[in-house]
Parts: structure tokens; sequence; C-alpha cells
């Protein structure tokens, strides 16, 4: 179920009821304003296993092209899917793998933390996706990723356009790009439409405007994925995802596979021309689990006293990173553990008499 989560995320709770159908536009101006931190919620449906659900959905992509309509997901039997919590921002360079030469050109980027369970058990890390924003399109140079085991790049070599920009009913475009992984390239030709926009309908009674793009991806194997993707300015969405396998001369075949939603929140504001967060917040560090050294990011609503401790299981303090009076704004601060062993760790934030903790874990 992958999306390009990071970079469709807006600033704004929503709860609009009755809004006048308008087409909307995403610009520039509308990525540089997602600076900051989210928590989101998503929900899914297998449409291979419920024929109910895919007829329906079946009839949103049949039946709801083109401008001033209704997509309706609001009575699906959608099954809680997860949670995440990512950062959105500018500040590339203090990422890890920003050296390398396939990233050089990023100056939009974002962090967020995975967790994910395989055969031979869970897997979690910390993907840093590294993006290119100008007045024209929104490309995607790749990731680095980190894991207990290991860290290594994802790239696509030329970048490969995730929007052109601006963003509106009738833009399309498509790329032919290379994803290089390990050394190894997988061929990709991807294409794009926005081919409607109308009202969005999620369960709960949520109601949005939104932007109806039909995305193909081809790998060259037979094999491509068409995804139907609903965009609302305020950061709430909706997929449809369905796979083509394609052997002439045989007609081609296609499987609703899944529809997914998701709601979010932006927790954090950061603005790195000097404008202050709301609030005071400890992020998690990244990378997380992490050998040699990680960053622990944090803001400041007010200027202050500020004392970071690190603690291990037994709540004995291991570590002092930060013990000084800070101005108001974005701060980052590096932990290079030295002599301490593997295991999990506790660090606290202590702000004018206010406290928070996270764990992190140390990898040797």
């Amino acid at each position: 179920m992958n999306r390009f989560l990071p970079f469709v995320i807006a600033a704004l709770c929503w709860s609009v009821a009755g809004a006048a159908l308008a087409q909307i536009t995403f610009d520039r101006q509308y990525f540089e304003g997602l600076v900051g931190t989210y928590s989101e919620t998503s929900f899914w449906i297998n449409l291979t296993t419920d024929p109910t659900s895919a007829l329906a959905v079946q009839g949103i992509i049949d039946n709801a092209n083109g401008p001033n309509q209704t997509y309706d997901f609001s009575a699906l039997p959608f099954a809680a899917g997860g949670t995440a919590d990512f950062e959105f921002t500018t500040n590339v360079a203090s990422f890890p793998g920003a050296s390398r030469p396939e990233f050089a050109s990023a100056n939009v980027g974002s962090i967020s933390h995975f967790s994910e369970e395989t055969q031979s058990g869970t897997i979690e890390g910390t993907g840093y996706f590294f993006g290119q924003l100008n007045d024209g399109a929104l490309l995607q140079l790749g990731t680095w990723v980190v894991t207990a085991d290991s860290s290594f790049a994802l790239s696509y070599s030329p970048p490969d356009s995730v929007y052109e920009l601006p963003l509106t009913f009738g833009t399309a475009w498509t790329s032919t790009t290379t994803l290089m992984v390990g050394g190894i390239g997988l061929p990709e030709s991807n294409s794009a439409v926005v081919e409607g926009y109308g009202t969005l309908m999620l369960p709960g009674g949520r109601m949005a405007q939104a932007l109806r793009i039909k995305r193909i991806s081809e790998s060259g194997f037979g094999f491509s994925n068409i995804t139907y993707d609903f965009e609302t300015l305020e950061g709430h969405w909706a997929t449809i995802d369905v796979s083509v396998m394609s052997f002439p001369p045989l007609p081609p075949v296609e499987t609703l596979e899944w529809a997914e939603y998701g709601t979010s929140q932006k927790t954090t504001a950061i603005d790195d021309e000097g404008g202050l967060p709301e609030s005071f917040v400890l992020h998690q560090n990244y990378p997380n689990p992490f050998n040699p050294e990680t960053a622990i990011p944090f803001e400041l609503s007010a200027p202050g006293h500020a004392s970071m401790r690190v603690y291990d299981t037994l709540g004995r303090d291991v570590a002092t990173l930060v013990d000084a009076t800070l101005p108001a704004g974005s701060h980052r601060v590096m932990w290079t553990p030295d002599g301490l062993p593997s295991g999990i760790y506790y660090y606290t934030l202590d702000v004018n008499g206010e406290s928070r903790t996270k764990s992190l874990l140390l990898m040797k």
C-alpha cells in the first residue's frame, strides 16, 4: 500500500459539510506549507475477499469521472489499518545519506518510522525521503532506509515525478525512470492524469473537496498497477489499487486489490524561516534503532531552560545532552553513545517545569 504520504498531508483538521463544489489546486506554496510533524490513522478493505465492497468500489471507478462528482466511500466496511507519525521538512541536509550524489538536489524531505511483521520477525527502522520541489513539479529522488541490521538507498534515475504543478483538473504527465536498489536497476514507466474533481465522502460524515488522480505504473514484465488517488487540501485521502496482468495476445486482466483511506492531524509546525512551533514537543530520535549516532529534534514555544538526559532501563543517568537556556524555535541535538552497551534507553526533556520522555534503541 505505497503512496506518497508525507507530501499530501495538510495542516488542517477537518469537519466540512455541505461545501460548495469547486475545483481545487495544489501548487508549490501548498507543499511548502506542509512543514511540520503529523499523526495519521489509516483504514483499509481487502477487495479480493469482499465482493460486495469490490462491486461498490468498481462503481466509484466507473461512474465518478469528470467534474462535480461525488466519491462516496462512507458506507464501506473499512477496518483499522494502523497509525503513523512522521515529519515533513526542508532541512534535508541533516538526513543520513544526504551526502550521496543522487540526493544532492533535494530541497524537501520526510522522516518516517516503520515497523513491519515478516516471516523472520519484526523489522523496524526509519525512512528518509528525499524530494525536489520547484514551480513545475514535485520529484522523488529516493529514500535512505536505516534498520538495525543495515542502511541502504532506493533511488530513481532520473528523478521521478510525484506531481506536476500546479496540480488541478486536467493536469497530466508521464515519466520513465529506473529504480535503483542495491546496484540493480528496475525500469518503470509511469503516467498520471487528474481525471476528475468533486466531493470526497468518508466514514464518520467527513466530507471535503478532492481531486481524482489516475496513475498507471508499468514494470515491463507483464505486470502493471493502477491507482486512483483522491486528494484533498485538508490532508485526508482515499486510494483504490488495481493490479493488471497483460500477456498478449490474451486480453489484460484487472483485479481490484484494496481500498484505503486516511485521516491526519498536524501536531506541530516547524518553520524553517524563523516561525515558532505551536507547542513544546519532543520528537522521536532518528535513525532508530541507531549506531553509532542519532539525532533528537525538539521544539520550544517560548524561551526557557532546557535539560535533556538519557537513562538506562534501571533509571541510571547515563548522559546529559542539553543543559542550557534556549530560545523559542526548533532545535536538534546529536547523541553518540560512548562505551554504552546495546539496549533500550530513555531520553527525557525538561523545560520550564514540564517533562517529555521517549525511548530509543542502541544496536551495536
